[in-house]
């Protein structure tokens, strides 16, 4: 008994922890083994945070994504009508200029070169919805690297903050239960 009463007050073992995690090493565990105990739970937690944090992203550039790849074909769209105001104005200009000079009454010539003028005008306003499409495409393709250039800052926030080699270790001193020790036979070793 007094034996037991000498180990429970005087002996203690040290043991590696780490607060931060809610780890303690195992009796007998190195440093490094410790750390690298640690380095595997800080990689989980750290890969669950990128996932939970691109699953966040997911949905907002999802959303741009699919804006970009419409403001894309409405681009395509206005090139196409721009396109054909250009001939249809091309060929009407060029056949009022015809007939104005092949002959022919000069009201319908005058009529012939007002709408051509019309036609002319609408090739301008064409022009510019062309160049409104790309402006609205060009800002939603900055949002978009905006928005994955934020994506990667926060992921690299999150590698630093769960760097193994950053974390405290502390030691900590575990003393033994009454109930866990049991002196079973005493010997003396003498060697001269």
């Amino acid at each position: 008994r007094a034996r037991e009463a000498h180990v429970y007050r005087n002996v203690a073992i040290e043991l590696l922890s780490c607060p931060a995690l809610k780890l303690t090493a195992a009796p007998g565990m190195t440093e490094g083994e410790f750390r690298a105990r640690i380095a595997l739970t800080l990689r989980e937690k750290r890969d669950a945070a990128v996932e939970a944090l691109r699953k966040k992203y997911a949905s907002r550039l999802g959303t741009l994504e699919d804006r970009e790849r419409r403001a894309g074909q409405k681009i395509e769209r206005e090139r196409a009508q721009a396109s054909n105001q250009t001939l249809s104005s091309a060929l009407s200009v060029g056949g009022s200029l015809l007939g104005a000079l092949i002959g022919g009454s000069r009201r319908g010539a005058a009529s012939k070169v007002s709408t051509a003028a019309r036609s002319v005008g609408r090739v301008s306003k064409e022009r510019g919805d062309v160049a409104h499409a790309e402006a609205d495409a060009h800002a939603l393709r900055e949002q978009v690297e905006t928005l994955n250039a934020e994506l990667e800052a926060e992921v690299a926030r999150l590698e630093s903050e769960f760097d193994p080699q950053a974390i405290q270790l502390e030691s900590v001193p575990v003393k033994p239960r009454k109930a866990d020790i049991a002196v079973e036979d005493v010997a003396l070793v003498w060697v001269p």
